[in-house]
């Protein structure tokens, strides 16, 4: 009592303690990493290159380079960047990003000059005419690419990324994708596009694909708005399509980066392969070393798809949209399978059970097409060669759990290594874990404890002490697998790490 001072009368007395709401974390946002040849860009330019027509030059796209004079570029529509920008205030400012996201930064810098309008550009020209002040008021490329930043554009609508990208729909599968996400349920992504020099030959297309894929997933790394990676260009190219050796070792790279973030998983479309036989398929399939994903086989077909792959297209973009609908309708550990496929008119290849039983050994989730019930996603499994992560719902709920980690728990950095830390630390996880349960993430049989925190002096020796870093050992029970899944989650200078895990039996759990 002393410790409130003087107190006028016995009794109980509340205090109001007021809390920072856990951040909003959304799940099934994919981003789409779009891989253009430059030469469609050059030739769509020059279609729009009237400098006497304002409306015809903003139709044009821009290039900035990430590396060198030659080297793969970001690509951002010219007439996109020009769009007068909307008074906000500054509790508006910080939802410019994703609310989900810790970031707040945008994909366009402040554009230098004076940004045009219809209402002015409709005055000047009533008074002065159209060419010379419409010129005029255009702020230079050279600004406009300073502008540009390396966040990927944000979309929640299919009209928005057609007015912005309907130029280059026929340059590559990225559109279809982006299409079918939409169709399929889907509500917000993003979209980062890359530009490659024009190849000269086979291996030329290969070094080419590589250098942009790697410059682009470098620009994605930043940021943690999305949980899916999308691909869907990287196939574009014959000589690619047509190799599984190739496609899979372009694959592999959006895998590792993947597996080096720890907190996105990568959606990966199979190689074509043949109407009669899946040797192509396997192959590919073996020829893939990361775990952070999973891969869909056959391509759909698609009403107005490119003629060079009689109207087929990678179904990565379709699938995103089935991850994404069945999160907001369960969440994330449903399994994102039995699900119809919107937008789609056919399969390049039709398959029996028998067909998909060697194909389901190797983690090959198929598409079939059932009578009367539409074409389905059937199969939920990642590229894991171990039972822990087999399941994508499994794995997606662990990885949703890294996520939230990093953006709830990122205040501990620099706190006092003490017991108040470790308690604060099981109380907010514990918190979080229980929610899950609740939600059916977690299960069991009724009464039996599903998942446990530790953060104590056992895992965090003085020896880990000494080193700045907090170790908390948080043991789940997915709704699939039968055994606890221990995860060791590292608090460092470096941010949030986490170890392998090590399965462990019901009987041996030390819960």
């Amino acid at each position: 009592m002393e410790a409130y001072g003087t107190l006028p009368a016995p009794g109980v007395r509340l205090e109001l303690v007021l809390t920072e709401p856990a951040r909003m974390l959304r799940t099934g946002v994919p981003v789409f990493l779009g891989l253009v040849n430059e030469a469609d860009i050059k030739a769509w330019n020059e279609e729009h290159d009237d400098a006497d027509n304002p409306d015809d030059v903003d139709e044009r796209f821009l290039c900035k380079r990430l590396a060198g004079d030659l080297g793969p570029a970001i690509v951002r529509k010219r007439g996109y960047l020009s769009l007068p920008s909307r008074a906000v205030g500054r509790a508006a400012e910080k939802q410019i990003s994703d609310p989900a996201s810790r970031d707040v930064t945008t994909y366009l810098q402040a554009v230098p000059g004076r940004a045009r309008t219809e209402r002015y550009r409709a005055k000047i020209r009533s008074s002065l005419g159209a060419a010379g002040p419409a010129r005029a008021t255009q702020a230079p490329d050279g600004d406009l690419l300073k502008a540009i930043g390396t966040k990927p554009q944000r979309f929640t609508i299919w009209l928005q990324f057609e007015q912005t990208y309907r130029g280059l729909a026929s340059a590559g599968f990225l559109s279809y994708a982006v299409r079918g996400f939409f169709e399929n349920g889907g509500n917000l992504c993003y979209v980062q596009l890359i530009s490659y020099p024009p190849p000269g030959g086979p291996q030329d297309v290969s070094l080419a694909l590589t250098t942009a894929l790697e410059a682009g997933l470098g620009t994605l790394a930043t940021y943690d708005d999305y949980d899916l990676v999308c691909v869907p260009d990287l196939m574009w190219e014959s000589s690619i399509r047509e190799n599984p050796k190739e496609a899979a070792r372009l694959q592999d790279l959006v895998l590792a980066h993947c597996a080096r973030l720890g907190e996105r998983m990568a959606i990966l479309d199979s190689v074509p392969g043949g109407k009669k036989s899946t040797a192509d398929v396997i192959e590919h399939r073996d020829l893939l070393s990361g775990e952070e994903g999973a891969l869909y086989y056959p391509w759909v077909r698609v009403p107005g798809g490119p003629e060079a792959t009689g109207g087929y297209v990678p179904p990565c973009g379709h699938v995103a949209g089935v991850y994404a609908r069945t999160d907001a309708r369960v969440g994330v550990h449903q399994a994102p399978a039995n699900e119809v496929l919107e937008g789609v008119v056919d399969l390049s290849a039709h398959l029996s059970s028998d067909d998909q039983g060697p194909l389901n050994d190797l983690s090959i989730n198929c598409l079939r097409a059932f009578p009367q019930r539409g074409i389905r996603v059937w199969g939920a499994r990642t590229l894991s060669r171990g039972r822990i992560w087999h399941y994508v719902n499994v794995r997606r709920v662990v990885l949703t759990a890294a996520r939230w980690i990093a953006s709830n728990l990122s205040e501990v950095a620099f706190e006092p290594h003490t017991e108040l830390l470790w308690a604060r630390i099981t109380r907010d996880l514990t918190a979080y874990l229980t929610d899950l349960a609740r939600h059916g993430a977690l299960a069991g049989p009724q009464g039996e404890d599903v998942f446990y925190v530790k953060c104590n002096a056992e895992t965090n020796p003085p020896e880990t002490r000494e080193l700045g870093i907090v170790v908390t050992e948080i043991g789940l029970k997915p709704a699939a697998p039968v055994e606890f899944i221990v995860i060791r989650i590292i608090h460092g200078p470096a941010g949030v790490e986490i170890i392998d895990p090590q399965p462990r039996t019901t009987q041996n759990a030390n819960l």
